[in-house]
């Protein structure tokens, strides 16, 4: 999971539990996540598709416009069963 405030990695469910916080109160800083996150996969090699968990399409429509959509896709998923059918 990539914090949509800091654009970190967030390694466990100990810190998932304290960002919660910050992911409702403070804003969200998109385009730096964006290319935390880009640059986390060219540096690592791996093949990546990016799930945006939660209702809506936002995260997933800025991505494809942001230009690094070529390089990872992004799925919005609003629904458990969506997530499941990926994974």
């Amino acid at each position: 999971f990539f914090s949509n405030v800091t654009g970190d990695i967030i390694k466990s469910g100990e810190e998932a539990k304290r960002r919660a916080v910050e992911h409702i109160t403070y804003p969200v800083l998109w385009t730096s996540v964006e290319k935390k996150i880009h640059a986390f996969f060219e540096e690592s090699k791996s093949k990546a598709v990016l799930l945006e968990v939660g209702p809506g399409k936002v995260l997933s429509g800025l991505w494809r416009d942001s230009g690094y959509a070529e390089a990872i896709t992004s799925i919005p998923c609003g629904t458990l069963e969506q997530i499941q059918s990926i994974i």
